[in-house]
């Protein structure tokens, strides 16, 4: 997506928080110039360390990390997997097949 590149950002910080694990998604969020990567760690020969960052888990990562962050906007593909992450945003926007589209914020029901 063009406007996740760093030149296209506005000067605003970036945060990726994924349920992916960290060896996979450090170097790619390096690479793209992210100021914060958030995502599931696995120690030792692979094994996971903690919970995965998934669902809630993602809320209680980014507040332990960055505690007073106001989130404007929130990118994902799953509104079902990131409908907590979407309430913290200002703006909440479903990226499905290259398209961007800005949605209300999900029930949490």
């Amino acid at each position: 997506y063009d406007f996740f590149r760093p030149e296209n950002r506005s000067g605003r910080k970036t945060v990726v928080v994924s349920a992916s694990p960290a060896f996979l998604i450090d170097e790619i969020a390096k690479r793209m110039k992210v100021d914060y990567c958030i995502a599931s760690t696995f120690g030792k020969r692979y094994t996971m360390v903690g919970d995965i960052c998934r669902k809630e888990e993602k809320v209680v990562r980014l507040a332990k990390q960055l505690p007073n962050i106001v989130v404007k906007d929130v990118y994902s593909d799953s509104v079902k997997s990131d409908k907590y992450i979407f309430n913290l945003g200002e703006r909440c926007f479903l990226a499905t097949n290259g398209v961007l589209t800005e949605i209300d914020k999900p029930s949490l029901d």
